[in-house]
């Protein structure tokens, strides 16, 4: 099943498995990390002579998605993401379930995101419109769409931006990837968004955007 929620804001996005995450239900343990208070779409309403002010809601980001005070999420983007694990708070490695991936990705949880992948400037806009089997956006959800878009083609202005040498390292990760790949999947033969990156595939969190509570900036590290 293809989710309908995912728009890369290049307005193509292939089909990738979407696993079903919003079949399961949360449990009310979860951790979340506190982030700066933030603004959620409260306007200002007149009712006779008072002024409802907006009201200031502290926004929080689960502690998996968070990467503080140190990253609990152990996860290589350039894989699956059922292949990812969480540090528990006995310093264990445990493999995330769909249970836990159903966790709101936020505290309140909301319906809108729009994280941004360095060096391009990616955007991965995540909307969850009204009716949808899902209510609000998951950890799920967040980790899909970013394994996603980084398994789309890489666009030909970015490839134009990128200079001879660093085009044959390149050239070199996509011929890796695609060796490890069935025949099925080789007659692709394109360079992707995730070959660009080269070997900063570990996934690091997410931390506030500057252009509004609903922007968030994706945080990519070296594997080793």
């Amino acid at each position: 099943m293809t989710s309908p929620w995912i728009q890369p804001v290049y307005g193509w996005s292939p089909p990738y498995p979407s696993p079903g995450y919003w079949q399961y239900v949360p449990t009310p343990y979860a951790v979340y990390h506190t982030l700066p208070l933030a603004v959620l779409g409260q306007e200002i309403r007149t009712r006779g002579h008072h002024a409802i002010q907006p009201q200031r809601v502290e926004l929080q980001l689960h502690r998996f998605l968070g990467g503080h005070p140190k990253p609990t999420a152990v996860w290589d983007v350039s894989q699956e993401v059922l292949t990812a694990q969480r540090l528990t708070s006995r310093n264990s490695l445990q493999m995330v379930t769909p249970r836990f991936l159903a966790h709101p990705a936020t505290e309140p949880p909301v319906s809108r995101m729009n994280i941004v992948c360095e060096p391009f400037k990616w955007d991965i806009k995540i909307h969850i419109p009204p009716g949808a089997p899902d209510k609000f956006i998951t950890i799920g959800l967040i980790l899909e769409s970013i394994h996603g878009i980084l398994h789309q083609p890489l666009d030909p202005e970015d490839w134009r931006e990128i200079g001879p040498s660093e085009k044959r390292k390149i050239y070199k990760a996509m011929c890796a990837r695609l060796a490890k790949n069935p025949p099925s999947i080789k007659a692709a033969g394109r360079v992707l968004k995730i070959d660009s990156l080269l070997d900063r595939t570990r996934f690091l969190g997410l931390r506030p955007g500057t252009a509004g509570p609903e922007e968030w900036i994706l945080s990519l590290a070296p594997k080793g």
